[in-house]
């Protein structure tokens, strides 16, 4: 006799009780409710939120990566990890305007796993429906006629529920309802085609003019090689300066562009086993409130051909200015990028309420140096559009801004050997976790009807 599967709300319910009731990884303010939520899901969405709600929790029971990465095989996705995601950027032009009519592209495909590896075999699943993923995509408009963004509809979709998802790596191909990747096993050249119906419709190709080994680099520090190490492990490599072209179809109207892209893969996840040190007792009648625990973050592409990214965290009290402990300046070589670490300021301003009337800023500008190379930059991005916000599967309500970019290279100048050197670019701004984490919980518990 066959092993009947589990139900969604089966598996997902056990799972919940599987993870072990300790300060780290049980969310015990929320945990009935999560119960609650888990026993009656009829959505991904919904199991997408819970899943999230979890916190280091939802990491419980699944494999870590380990380094050094392998490529091709890496390029995949590691569906028995944690969260996952292809996130691509791309700054278009429209064929014909000269440069007068812009567009902005920000597509995020991410990959949630719903339940440990355990729970999953033992509900019958297999890696797809033990899957929860979900797509989001905003499209910028900057033309001589319309100044605006539209977002995607909600695409999110769970394998145990019937969701459409697919995941290939030779070749590559990922899938999210009507949306997908679609690559050889090395990634590129990757097409892109996301399907709203009469709200929007992409289809655009990414391509590199490096060798496939060539046409991406390792984040995180040198030492680490792409992986993230503990407590957030993950692995995290990028490929700048990518060639973009393709359609876009929003408001009725088709739009042939061509420009530049920039494209993640990332995978972050708690570390389920870290030893965590006990949480304090409040006194009586204390809430303890956490405001702001993200980052901002930028991916410039660079005129001369060179690129850019940065980190700067946003821990507690909204700061207006903040260290950029992580950066890293990439100069295009013939065998790929040189890799140049710097460290700076980020000042940001003009703040402005988003969706969910979440702040984030319309205004930014980087400062960042490395005296052993000779940089020495100031970057000043400009938004096509000023609301780069948009909700997430998980309801989280984040900020990706289409930029263009101004640079100085104040070197010259600093070494008095001339008149330094100014040139364009252009990317994106992000702004995450930018909203109180109580007001997010809030709206979370509310859309699963046990808040």
């Amino acid at each position: 006799m066959t092993k009947q599967k589990m139900t969604p709300s089966e598996g997902l319910v056990k799972f919940l009780n599987e993870i072990p009731d300790n300060d780290y990884l049980r969310p015990r303010a929320i945990y009935p409710q999560l119960l609650e939520a888990a026993a009656k899901v009829k959505t991904g969405g919904e199991a997408a939120v819970i899943t999230a709600l979890l916190g280091p929790g939802n990491s419980y029971g699944i494999d870590v990566p380990i380094k050094p990465l392998k490529f091709p095989e890496d390029h995949k996705l590691h569906l028995n990890m944690g969260t996952e995601w292809y996130w691509l950027i791309c700054n278009l032009e429209v064929e014909g305007s000269g440069g007068l009519d812009k567009i902005g592209v920000l597509l995020d495909m991410t990959r949630m796993r719903a339940v440990s590896l355990k729970v999953q075999e033992e509900a019958g699943w297999s890696d797809e429906d033990a899957q929860i993923v979900d797509n989001v995509v905003t499209v910028t408009l900057a033309t001589r006629k319309d100044n605006c963004i539209i977002r995607r509809s909600p695409n999110t979709q769970w394998g145990a529920l019937g969701g459409k998802i697919k995941f290939d790596s030779d070749p590559f191909h990922y899938q999210v309802g009507k949306d997908y990747l679609k690559g050889s096993k090395d990634v590129l050249p990757l097409k892109i085609h996301v399907d709203d119906g009469e709200n929007m419709r992409i289809d655009l190709t990414m391509r590199s003019d490096l060798p496939a080994e060539k046409a991406f680099f390792l984040q995180g520090a040198k030492k680490d090689q792409g992986v993230i190490p503990a407590p957030h492990l993950g692995i995290y490599y990028s490929f700048p300066q990518l060639d973009v072209k393709g359609t876009v179809i929003v408001g009725g109207t088709t739009y042939k562009v061509k420009g530049i892209g920039w494209l993640d893969h990332q995978l972050m996840m708690n570390d389920a086993n870290a030893p965590q040190p006990p949480t304090p007792q409040p006194t009586p009648k204390y809430k303890p409130i956490i405001p702001s625990n993200g980052w901002s973050w930028c991916g410039f592409n660079f005129s001369n051909g060179d690129a850019f990214t940065a980190i700067a965290y946003q821990i507690g009290t909204i700061q207006t200015r903040m260290p950029v402990n992580y950066g890293i300046y990439l100069h295009r070589t013939p065998n790929g990028w040189a890799r140049t670490d710097v460290m700076g300021s980020l000042a940001i301003d003009r703040f402005i309420p988003g969706l969910g009337h979440v702040l984030t800023p319309t205004t930014w500008v980087y400062q960042v140096t490395d005296p052993l190379s000779g940089l020495d930059l100031e970057m000043l991005p400009v938004p096509l559009y000023p609301d780069g916000t948009f909700q997430g599967g998980t309801l989280e309500i984040d900020g990706e801004t289409a930029v263009t970019l101004n640079v100085i290279d104040r070197t010259p100048i600093s070494g008095q050997f001339g008149n330094g050197k100014v040139f364009t670019g252009a990317g994106y701004c992000e702004s995450v976790c930018y909203e109180p984490y109580e007001q997010y919980v809030e709206r979370c518990l509310k859309y699963l009807g046990v808040g």
